[in-house]
């Protein structure tokens, strides 16, 4: 009875304060450059996120100001010369307002609002961008992108490409680090989360920190384990998902060091409310944070049902197994996404299940072997060949099961 007033508690606040927060919210964050819409413009701005690249251009979040105000724009540049965080950039293009798009589904995805979501309201097509200068933005983001870019290199140094990638996108850069094909790909076989940084990412992180910090006491060993997660987050790029996991596996370690049960659903609804309090517009627009919530509490929630349901058919032995494990969290996760996924796109694939069956036992394992054969790079390249091996020979192994789950897709295999 006391767990359910936590919760209706946690709904009464989120209905009565929300309404108040999105209002404020409009308020502050809105378009400014509506008078210049269909227009050339040109001016001076700061690149604020890492440029993500897509199939024919690479995207580059500018900061654009009228002498007053800021205002966040997409540049559509060509793919070279490459530019980074914090470049300052002059750009001339025209300016146009992103577009609602039909989904396979046939619905209408609302881009517009999606982008709106993160204060973005406008799109500069068929630019012309020059690079003025370097190192405009803020320092800290600055040093923790150079040492993700640092990692990511040595990751090209000890395996080819597509290997490289992928082993990026799962260690440190999420999905940004596949490439537009790749990423493609992953989408469509429903594998697309085993590189979207995630708790797992994030409770690594902060035990190493722990276990590095052994010697300190507790709460200093602690509190750089927090610092480790806060840091982390703005390496990985911050998005839905990473917040979320970065909010709760926060809850955890401050559980841990009170002496206090860590409820991971308390830590899920915590965390949510906190991310719509703070951008209400995630919870109508933003489907990242939609799955990655309800993934996670389908993990929580629904996870040992299955397991239950499994053993009074007399499969204790399998269930408690790793392998068991991934086919209950699986299943349980899959079943509970279902009508939203055919929400968002119409159909299922039915290869999703096999496919992350198949992928999921040897993960824990590929990213061990594909981290330490990048340290170790660091001392000598000569060290990381027995682990740059392993961890060929896992992501070959991801990559062919994607390929073989395409085919079947092009085979017309869904719900």
């Amino acid at each position: 009875m006391r767990q359910h007033r936590f919760y209706v508690f946690i709904l009464i606040f989120l209905a009565t304060v929300f309404p108040v927060r999105f209002y404020i919210h409009n308020r502050i964050h809105r378009p400014l450059f509506d008078d210049f819409i269909g227009k050339t413009i040109q001016g001076k701005g700061v690149v604020v996120e890492e440029p993500e690249e897509k199939s024919f251009y690479q995207e580059v979040i500018v900061e654009l100001s009228d002498t007053t105000h800021l205002q966040k724009v997409i540049v559509q540049a060509d793919f070279y010369p490459r530019f980074s965080y914090g470049d300052e950039l002059a750009v001339k293009g025209k300016l146009k307002i992103p577009k609602d798009f039909k989904t396979n589904a046939g619905r209408t995805f609302p881009y517009q609002k999606f982008l709106a979501k993160d204060d973005i309201y406008y799109i500069l097509s068929t630019p012309t961008v020059t690079l003025l200068s370097k190192n405009k933005g803020n320092s800290v983001k600055t040093y923790l992108f150079s040492i993700k870019n640092s990692f990511i290199s040595h990751i090209q140094k000890v395996l080819p490409r597509p290997e490289s990638s992928l082993l990026s996108g799962m260690l440190i850069a999420g999905k940004g680090g596949l490439g537009a094909t790749l990423e493609k790909d992953f989408k469509e076989v429903g594998l697309v989360h085993i590189v979207v940084l995630s708790g797992y990412n994030v409770t690594i992180v902060a035990e190493a920190f722990i276990k590095l910090l052994y010697f300190l006491p507790r709460s200093i060993a602690y509190g750089f384990g927090a610092i480790g997660i806060i840091l982390f987050s703005i390496m990985a790029g911050g998005s839905s998902t990473i917040i979320r996991a970065s909010i709760m596996a926060l809850i955890a370690l401050l559980g841990k060091q009170t002496g206090n049960v860590y409820s991971a659903l308390r830590g899920l609804f915590v965390a949510g409310v906190c991310m719509v309090l703070w951008n209400p517009m995630i919870l109508r627009y933003d489907p990242s944070f939609h799955l990655s919530f309800m993934a996670t509490f389908a993990l929580i929630v629904f996870s040992p049902k299955v397991k239950s349901i499994f053993d009074k058919f007399g499969f204790n032995t399998f269930t408690d197994s790793a392998i068991g494990e991934i086919v209950c969290s699986t299943l349980a996760v899959q079943i509970f996404l279902l009508p939203y996924l055919l929400y968002m796109n119409g159909s299922f694939a039915l290869i999703t299940f096999p496919a992350n069956l198949l992928v999921l036992s040897f993960l824990p394992l590929t990213m061990l072997a594909g981290f330490l054969a990048t340290a170790l790079s660091y001392i000598h390249l000569g060290l990381s060949y027995p682990f740059s091996v392993v961890s060929f020979v896992m992501l070959r192994y991801i990559l062919r099961i994607v390929q073989i789950s395409k085919h079947f897709l092009e085979l017309g295999i869904h719900l």
